[in-house]
């Protein structure tokens, strides 16, 4: 399982406490780190969630894999959503999303497209989920990992091409297809527009029920700049990267 700063419903109460204290505390510092939907979809995990925000949670990484339901059942990821099993599956999964961010907590949701189930519109759909709920969007090719179940699964099915970067092979999408949506969505999800529209969509909710108003003012204004420098670095770090990679696929 990923790590997770909301932890798992057995143990809700340890973070209860934890973040209960730290809270209390003179001084709380911001912090970031990986956490998970399905929190959002319970009474007690929202407490959870509240108390962390609290508690200076600021930025959560989310593993959200896909937004095809037959990709999320398929991987065994559809219970991290916390999106039930029916029709409704995305728009239970909006509800979480939006509850996390009324919290003033700002999140990047990391997406692997390349299963099965996917086509090469699983990556623009995918973008646009992301920039519909206000997501930073983190979308990459799936790569099987010696050692993983999945990669020991395309083995068998032969599905795995150990020479090429992408090395899931796949029976409709393109390697040439997959650069060109990679840069699409560096060129339109990290575009200074979304960027400026995602820290304004953030900053309205950061501190919102803080009753001192010199410190909401001021932490506002941290948060602000810290969301607005993070997506910035992102885009040069993890969605460069990958465009790197890609260029050195062409020659």
């Amino acid at each position: 399982l990923d790590d997770t700063v909301f932890g798992r419903a057995n143990n809700y109460d340890y973070y209860l406490e934890l973040y209960e204290k730290i809270a209390a505390l003179k001084k709380v510092n911001f912090w970031t780190g990986q956490a998970n939907l399905d929190a959002a979809s319970t009474e007690k995990g929202r407490a959870v969630i509240k108390k962390a925000a609290q508690a200076g949670f600021l930025y959560a990484a989310i593993g959200m894999e896909s937004i095809n339901f037959e990709v999320l059942k398929k991987s065994g990821t559809i219970n991290k959503m916390g999106a039930g099993s029916g029709d409704d599956y995305l728009q239970r999964m909006k509800e979480n999303i939006r509850f996390i961010q009324d919290q003033g907590i700002f999140i990047s949701g990391w997406f692997a497209i390349g299963y099965e189930e996917d086509t090469i519109d699983s990556y623009y759909k995918t973008l646009e989920f992301c920039l519909e709920n206000n997501i930073i969007p983190v979308i990459s090719p799936l790569e099987a990992l010696p050692g993983t179940r999945l990669y020991d699964k395309l083995i068998k099915e032969n599905k795995v091409d150990a020479s090429k970067k992408i090395n899931v092979v796949h029976p409709n999408i393109k390697d040439a297809d997959v650069m060109i949506a990679m840069e699409y969505i560096n060129r339109v999800g990290y575009s200074n527009k979304e960027i400026l529209k995602r820290t304004m969509f953030y900053s309205k909710r950061f501190d919102k029920d803080n009753p001192n108003t010199n410190q909401k003012i001021n932490n506002k204004i941290h948060k602000t700049i810290f969301t607005y420098i993070t997506q910035k670095k992102l885009k040069q770090g993890v969605i460069g990267l990958a465009n790197n990679e890609f260029s050195e696929m062409e020659k």
